[in-house]
């Protein structure tokens, strides 16, 4: 299942969330710490479903990178494994939005040529591949950039939203994960996908919250 905290109105990303062939729920023009657990509960209360998909209403996923990351997932059950985007579209366009062990802020930042930025950032850092494969890397922290992770992880990890260490839900989600012996690992085959955070100039997360009526649905496609 497809979970999403929606607060706006996005066209592009609602036209790039339809063309997903999967069943979604969506919770509209709710804060954050009312949006995630509902995602959560409704998650849980359905058994039929295994696997959540979480990312936010500004991430624009692509079908070939979801599709890739969920079969990953199937033969990594216990690991969280998401995509990779770009930090924002205004301040920070130049950085990806995942960090790796040790890196205290600077971020992996745009090269000319996508292979290079990450190749020095993860030499850098000393980044570890977990699989022989060669595009999961153990990360920190990964943002929800279409993030894939199963029931059992769910049930023992709740969203949380203490921010005293300057971190946000997404944050402290991959912290209590790794608390738990599991691991954060970034796809990057093919699973890079625009963020359009920022791009009226750096504010669009505040866009539309609260102003319209509260409310959550599910779209039913094919379960998976």
């Amino acid at each position: 299942m497809i979970c999403v905290p929606s607060p706006r109105d996005l066209t592009e990303f609602q036209e790039a969330l339809d063309k997903l062939p999967y069943d979604k729920y969506v919770v509209k023009y709710e804060t954050e710490t009312v949006a995630y657990p509902k995602l959560r509960d409704f998650f849980l209360e359905h058994k039929e479903y295994e696997t959540m998909v979480l990312f936010a209403d500004d991430l624009l996923v692509h079908e070939y990178g979801l599709k890739h990351l969920l079969e990953e997932h199937r033969e990594h059950p216990d690991d969280v494994i998401s995509g990779i985007c770009n930090f924002d579209m205004w301040n920070n366009k130049n950085k990806y939005c995942f960090r790796l062990v040790g890196d205290l802020g600077e971020y992996c930042k745009f090269a000319s040529q996508y292979e290079n930025g990450l190749r020095d950032y993860f030499e850098k850092y000393a980044a570890v591949s977990k699989y022989e494969n060669g595009h999961l890397w153990k990360v920190e922290f990964n943002a929800f950039a279409c993030m894939v992770v199963s029931r059992r992880i769910i049930e023992e990890v709740p969203f949380r939203f203490d921010r005293e260490e300057g971190g946000g839900v997404d944050q402290n989600f991959c912290d209590d994960v790794r608390k738990r012996g599991y691991d954060c690992l970034i796809d990057i085959m093919g699973c890079g996908f625009i963020h359009l955070a920022g791009r009226k100039n750096g504010h669009l997360e505040e866009f539309y919250v609260g102003i319209k009526e509260p409310t959550a649905y599910l779209t039913k496609s094919r379960s998976y």
